[in-house]
């Protein structure tokens, strides 16, 4: 997957978050009207999405990535996805979506704080109203994923900053990170990592990880005055 490019208009980033929805909910085999009944909206909202008419908030993005089992981070792409295995566990109650606009909010005003920046000087940078932005950072309405990354980068954060940390969602998205690190080892050390069979041998390289090097020292040193 690639980033998006940062020059992008709102408008042309908001098509594009289109596309990539529609085609993971293509891929995973589901409906306009049922990805709206996820995010407690009319299927009319939800379809402006995919038409980039409007669109949707990071905690409603967290929603369908984990509803179309798709890492979240495939929505600030421009790559189209690939199959892979579907998890088709309980999708979370829309109304988490509110609380955790809420907690985007804080975070991001507390960002800006910390930057120094104005809310004057960050709505002409991210290219919405004044009155809009203080209307975000009250938690009185949605950011826009378009409007969100030019914000984080406004104000020194990355969207994955902002990522939900706990809860099935939050628990959900660190497993797909975890199999993404586990992709990147070779495939022979990946086989070796998957078997139950090894996993004495996973807990003594954990133990031994957390050594000092004259710990280390010590041990190799008696592992030779054995061997000799």
């Amino acid at each position: 997957m690639s980033a998006q490019d940062p020059e992008l208009s709102l408008e042309v980033r908001a098509r594009l978050l289109g596309a990539l929805l529609r085609d993971a909910r293509e891929h995973a085999d589901r409906s306009p009207a049922a990805c709206a009944r996820v995010l407690g909206l009319d299927e009319a909202e939800y379809v402006a999405f995919e038409t980039g008419d409007d669109s949707p908030a990071l905690p409603q993005i967290e929603l369908l990535a984990y509803y179309f089992d798709v890492p979240v981070t495939h929505f600030l792409g421009d790559a189209l996805i690939v199959d892979q295995p579907g998890l088709r566990a309980r999708v979370p109650d829309p109304a988490v979506t509110e609380l955790r606009d809420r907690i985007v909010a804080v975070r991001l005003m507390q960002a800006r704080v910390a930057a120094q920046v104005s809310q004057a000087e960050l709505a002409a940078t991210i290219g919405v109203p004044a009155d809009l932005l203080a209307a975000f950072e009250a938690g009185e309405a949605s950011i826009p994923v378009p409007a969100l990354e030019p914000w984080c980068r406004a104000v020194g954060l990355r969207i994955e900053d902002l990522a939900e940390p706990v809860g099935v969602i939050g628990a959900w998205q660190a497993r797909v990170r975890q199999l993404d690190r586990l992709q990147s080892i070779p495939a022979e050390l990946r086989e070796f990592v998957t078997q139950p069979v090894n996993a004495p041998y996973l807990r003594l390289a954990e133990k031994l990880s957390h050594l000092s090097t004259a710990e280390l020292r010590e041990i190799a040193a008696t592992l030779l005055d054995i061997t000799y």
